[in-house]
């Protein structure tokens, strides 16, 4: 066992799952290498990053899983997971803003490739976005926004060449200026 994510993803490899035990892991600038998971045991009771952060929380290669967790997304126009190459995943993720007027984005897909993911949660605000797509596609099935603190600019955004596929929309949250902006 690590005592950081950080020094679990140091040394794993292609084929690996890193499994994060419960505890919030207030870290940043977490690279996943290509053909690498992460898995919490449930977003209930493992978070990783910290609104205080001052670089994305995680980014993903290309290949690579996160799943089971709750992603604290930094306060200033930084993201919780960022997508950028090759075809990744992302299930039962928990979004957590700042609870106030935050400007980061919970998933940022951008560059090449597909991110594809399912069960994602929104449970507090604070954020610029739940999901952003730039660039790539963003494919994302039961993605729920439930009432809670903290403005939600937009739940979705979708700019520039990004693409974005959904099943099961549901925004519950009346601090939403903009579900889906494109």
């Amino acid at each position: 066992p690590f005592l950081t994510v950080a020094a679990a993803i140091a040394v794993s490899t292609a084929g690996d799952l890193i499994h994060v035990r419960p505890g919030a892991y207030p870290e940043s600038g977490l690279t996943i290498p290509a053909g690498v998971a992460l898995a919490g045991e449930s977003w209930q009771v493992t978070s990783v990053g910290s609104a205080a952060a001052t670089a994305d929380i995680i980014t993903m290669g290309g290949g690579s899983g996160v799943s089971g967790i709750t992603v604290v997304v930094p306060s200033a126009a930084h993201a919780g997971v960022v997508h950028n190459t090759g075809t990744g995943s992302i299930f039962g993720v928990n979004i957590q803003g700042d609870g106030a007027v935050g400007i980061g984005d919970g998933i940022k897909k951008t560059g090449t490739g597909k991110l594809i993911g399912g069960s994602i949660r929104g449970e507090q605000g604070g954020l610029n976005s739940y999901a952003r797509v730039d660039a790539g596609v963003l494919a994302l099935d039961d993605f729920h926004c439930p009432q809670s603190a903290g403005t939600i600019s937009r739940m979705v955004l979708v700019e520039g060449a990004g693409r974005w596929q959904c099943q099961g929309f549901n925004v519950g949250n009346t601090n939403v200026i903009d579900a889906l902006y494109l």
